[in-house]
């Protein structure tokens, strides 16, 4: 993981992440893509606009922090996979925010609890 995407992160949630290791940062940061589009599915439903979008945006935002913490030394088909996998998922949230889709950004939450399943499930693996 980049130390540069790790102290990004930390900037953004430090009291959580000061006493994580690599593995539970990226958890905590599937968590929060997860949150941050039931979140800005919540205020589509309340017609909440701005709300929406920093929803969106956060999403975005913690999307790419995971891309930019990819291993492509020793992961490369793993990590090119992913990186696919995260840009398709920010060009559907810049779509779901554009067109108020909820059904869209639920595609995507399904996507993301496949992956954070699969990280949740290397744990005994990790440092």
């Amino acid at each position: 993981m980049s130390r540069l995407s790790i102290k990004q992160y930390k900037q953004q949630n430090r009291v959580k992440a000061e006493e994580a290791n690599p593995y539970q940062l990226i958890k905590m940061i599937f968590e929060n893509v997860l949150s941050s589009i039931a979140i800005a599915k919540y205020n589509i439903e309340q017609n909440d606009v701005a709300k929406k979008g920093e929803a969106i945006s956060k999403a975005i935002s913690l999307i790419e922090i995971l891309r930019s913490s990819l291993d492509r030394e020793n992961g490369k088909e793993i990590a090119d996979n992913l990186d696919e996998l995260y840009d398709f998922s920010i060009n559907e949230l810049f779509r779901a925010n554009v067109d108020n889709d909820a059904e869209k950004l639920e595609q995507i939450a399904i996507v993301f609890r496949e992956i954070k399943t699969g990280w949740d499930g290397i744990e005994q693996y990790a440092e």
